[in-house]
């Protein structure tokens, strides 16, 4: 309930104001009812940005307390939207990494030093968007709650607890994994280069590393 409603009143913000008539949007109505004047594009442009900076600055306010606030249904949609960003950096620096010096970066040190450097580049590009996870993880609870109640019907006496330990089995650990290598796949097909997914757990360690030197620096 009062997850729903955090979520919505963020869902709100963001959609106000951007085009659709339903949502108070271009061709609508205004927040005080009356119409939009379509020959005004440096309001309407105005107001959309006015719009999204609002959302932002709401979203930038939610921390790890206020979402564990909000129950196990917005933990868990925080994540596994971090998971989500996180290997998509990893990815993203992996693929970078294969494409420019045609070796993986496991069993390249130039190749490596490419990976880590990316690496950081893209956790800091997380950073500037951290404002976005957290509101996305509110805004998408109450489907992450839908999920656990789905698979409420498969445990012993239908405990939501069990169904909790299930979904975050399910979706944030194997689908994670799922993610993750469904990703190695492709970059190996698209680059031609394999990937030594045996030695994973250095290629972790490394951009760990990097992450943390830099930001001590």
């Amino acid at each position: 309930g009062y997850g729903y409603g955090y979520g919505y009143g963020y869902g709100w913000s963001y959609g106000h104001g951007y085009g659709d008539a339903d949502w108070g949007g271009v061709g609508g109505k205004t927040r005080d009812g009356g119409p939009v004047s379509s020959s005004s594009p440096i309001t309407a442009s105005s107001s959309q940005k006015s719009g999204l900076a609002r959302w932002w600055a709401k979203a930038g306010k939610i921390d790890k307390t206020a979402i564990a606030a909000l129950g196990g249904a917005a933990l868990l949609s925080y994540g596994l939207i971090s998971n989500l960003f996180y290997v998509s950096s990893l990815l993203g620096a992996m693929y970078t990494a294969c494409k420019v010096h045609a070796v993986s970066p496991l069993v390249s040190k130039p190749a490596m030093q490419t990976f880590v450097t990316t690496y950081f580049g893209l956790w800091m590009i997380q950073n500037f968007l951290r404002p976005a996870r957290m509101g996305l993880s509110v805004f998408i609870s109450p489907k992450t709650d839908k999920i656990v109640e789905f698979f409420r019907r498969f445990v012993p006496g239908n405990k939501k607890p069990l169904a909790f330990a299930l979904t975050v089995f399910c979706v944030n650990v194997l689908g994670t994994f799922a993610y993750m290598f469904g990703g190695f796949f492709l970059i190996t097909a698209v680059t031609g280069v394999p990937i030594e997914v045996g030695a994973l757990k250095s290629l972790l360690a490394a951009g760990k590393a990097e992450v943390a030197a830099k930001t001590i620096l």
